[in-house]
Order: structure tokens, then C-alpha cells, then sequence
């Protein structure tokens, strides 16, 4: 069963194994293993796995290097920590997640067809347990105030991605200069990873489906507004705030 709740402080580690210990994995790496980087490429793809399976509480040396069949030694040569391998996986889940999704955001044009895709793109991690593997590394990193960070900026190049696919549907349209398009980049993000949180707790099977023809709704009636030329009065002003010095008051 997969875990979504954090451990009470930051994840705990087992010692790091004696230097012999160490030296005898190295060893079996080069004799069974192949070069360093496929070890190290072994080590992340069994830590994503143990995350999908185990979730963050589960997620030991011992139960890692029993998914990827290999000493656990190695995770600590190659790695150092848990921490580490922890963040080598969600960078390349990011890699992974920007090249299958780069090509498809670029033929996005308009707010209903960003809408469209995000949901066909978050059924695609959620089936897969991408999402569930993201939400356990950042329920780990939340206690951590080491690891927060460093998984924060794993974020970056998606947060960027989504940033680029809203500026473009944004562009030439009243809201081009009205919107902060970075913080609605990461409140999609931050809504993506949500939404996995809650429905994975609602006892609907409907509950994930629901949610995305509601924001697809709302991107209908938004993209409405964008197409039709009417500048809303509060986004006109947002959009020339900087036109003019604020009156000072009376």
C-alpha cells in the first residue's frame, strides 16, 4: 500500500556502511555490475520504484537495493545518502517528463487546449505512479530542511516549461502584462501534485475526472474572455499599474 503521509522529522538513514564494506561493492561492481554509470542509473530507477511501491516510509537503503537487486553498499558509494538518491531520482523523472512533454506543449495555442492536455498529461503519471513517486519525495523533503530545497529546484525546468506554454497562450491578449505568469506556473504544478493528494484519499473513482472537466470549464469561459477583446476593469489596471505613479492619498 502506498504511504502519503511524511515521517515525523527527516527521513532516517542507516549508517553509512565501513570502508570495507564499501570497497567489497566496488568491487562487485566492476566484476557484476557493469560501468558507474549504469550502477548509478540501476540505483535511481530501484529508488523510483521503491517509492511508487513503498512510498517515502519504505524507502530505505536495505528495501532499495532489494527492488534493484544489488548491494546496498553501492547506494552509499556512488551517492552518499539516501538524500542524494532521492534527488537523482526526481531530476530524472524531470528529464524524463520534459522530453516526452516538450513536443506536445508546443503545438498548445489556446487556455482549453492547456487544459485538455494537462489532463490527459497527469492521467498519464497518476496510471503510471509518476505522481505518486513526486508527492512521496516531497513529503520526505518537507521535514528536511536540506533536501526541501534541492527537490525544489528538480521543479524548475517543468515550472519553466508550463511558464513558456502559458506565455504563449497569453500572448496578445489583454492579460499578456496583467497576469504573474511565473506564480501561475507554480500554482499548475502545485495543482497537479493536489490534486494526487485528495482524490487519492476520496473514496470516488470519478473524483480526478471531475476536477479537470471543472478546470476545463473554467478555461473555456477564461479563453472566452482572452478571444474577446473586453478587458475586464481590474485586469486593465493590473496590466497599467506601471504606466502611472500611484495618487498619493487624500
Amino acid at each position: 500500500m502506498t504511504l502519503l503521509y511524511p515521517p515525523p522529522g527527516p527521513l532516517a538513514e542507516p549508517d553509512p556502511p565501513k570502508a570495507g564494506t564499501v570497497a567489497k561493492a566496488r568491487g562487485r561492481q566492476s566484476s557484476t555490475s557493469g560501468t558507474g554509470d549504469e550502477t548509478r542509473a540501476r540505483i535511481v530507477d530501484a529508488t523510483i520504484e521503491t517509492l511508487r511501491t513503498e512510498g517515502i516510509v519504505g524507502a530505505s537503503a536495505r528495501a532499495i537495493a532489494r527492488t534493484g537487486d544489488f548491494n546496498q553498499a553501492l547506494i552509499f558509494y556512488h551517492f552518499g545518502s539516501i538524500n542524494e538518491v532521492l534527488v537523482a531520482a526526481i531530476a530524472k523523472m524531470g528529464a524524463d517528463r520534459k522530453t516526452r512533454y516538450r513536443d506536445v506543449l508546443d503545438d498548445v495555442t489556446t487556455l482549453p487546449e492547456l487544459a485538455q492536455l494537462a489532463a490527459l498529461l497527469h492521467k498519464e503519471d497518476t496510471d503510471s505512479g509518476n505522481i505518486t513517486v513526486l508527492t512521496q519525495i516531497l513529503a520526505g523533503a518537507a521535514h528536511d530542511p536540506e533536501l526541501g530545497p534541492r527537490v525544489f529546484e528538480q521543479f524548475e525546468p517543468w515550472t519553466a516549461m508550463v511558464d513558456e506554454s502559458i506565455r504563449k497562450v497569453l500572448k496578445d491578449s489583454p492579460f499578456q502584462d496583467a497576469l504573474p505568469v511565473e506564480d501561475l506556473a507554480l500554482a499548475v504544478s502545485a495543482t497537479f501534485l493536489g490534486i494526487e493528494l485528495l482524490t487519492h484519499l476520496d473514496p470516488n473513482p470519478d473524483r480526478e475526472d471531475a476536477l479537470f472537466r471543472s478546470i476545463g470549464l473554467i478555461a473555456v469561459l477564461v479563453d472566452a474572455v482572452l478571444t474577446s477583446g473586453v478587458v475586464p476593469r481590474a485586469a486593465d489596471e493590473l496590466a497599467h499599474a506601471h504606466d502611472e505613479p500611484p495618487a498619493p492619498p487624500h
